[in-house]
């Protein structure tokens, strides 16, 4: 007797992928408040999206292997997150964002900022602007934090576009 197999087709959240987050922290401060918000997040979403957290010190990057393992890492996640304890982007980050050579795996994707002090508007460039150029170079949405605008007329913030240029 012929057996006959139905193969069923399933959607993505059918097939219970977990939404991959890869999470950079300063220090343990940082790691406790990008902790929290990711469990705020499984919180909402239970049972719609599971999640699978990827933890990174940011002073790891200085090695070439932990930067390269961390490159890896990105290139499959749908989330990149960067939780600071103040506003200052470390020399770690700076260049490891200047040295990011992998592709990504993923079309889409989104990249966040947490950070746990209160940001000055008109120094938010400094912190931003690196980061939000990475993003636009791997096709990530990049999301950032709320605030009130920069009062300073003489400050100029320069707005990337919404999207990578075309190569």
């Amino acid at each position: 007797m012929n057996a006959l197999k139905v193969t069923e087709l399933k959607t993505v959240n059918e097939l219970e992928l977990p939404c991959r987050v890869v999470i950079f922290y300063e220090d343990a401060a940082a790691r406790q408040n990008a902790f929290d918000r990711c469990e705020q997040l499984r919180r909402e979403f239970s049972g719609d999206v599971s999640f699978e957290l990827d933890w990174w010190r940011m002073s790891t990057l200085t090695s070439p292997v932990l930067a390269q393992l961390a490159e890896e890492a990105v290139a499959d996640a749908d989330v990149v997150i960067f939780s600071f304890e103040t506003a200052n982007l470390p020399e770690d980050i700076h260049q490891w964002l200047e040295t990011w050579q992998s592709p990504r795996s993923k079309a889409d994707g989104a990249m966040a900022i947490i950070v746990n002090e209160p940001i000055d508007p008109c120094a938010r460039d400094t912190v931003f602007l690196p980061l939000q150029t990475a993003a636009a170079k791997r096709g990530l949405d990049f999301l950032q934090p709320t605030g009130r605008p920069c009062v300073n007329h003489n400050h100029k913030i320069t707005p990337l576009p919404l999207s990578p240029p075309l190569m």
